[in-house]
């Protein structure tokens, strides 16, 4: 923590490190998907649509948080 970081945002740069880690494991995980072929399948197929529409709008809603915490 920062010295003069509070520790409720000390919490949250924890908190956002965090999603963004599970943000790039998800991203991990649909390249490996893609590369190993199995994202050919429909329920994989959509499966990834998901993830990756979720990864889209979590790294917007991370950007608008921080400009809106500075």
């Amino acid at each position: 923590m920062e010295p003069d970081q509070s520790p409720h945002g000390a919490a949250l740069e924890v908190l956002i490190c965090v999603v963004y880690e599970l943000l790039d494991a998800h991203h991990d995980v649909t390249q490996l998907a893609t590369d190993s072929g199995i994202a050919e399948d429909p329920s994989w197929a959509a499966h990834l649509e998901y993830v990756r529409g979720l990864q889209r709008v979590a790294r917007e809603d991370l950007a608008l948080a921080a400009v809106t915490a500075a």
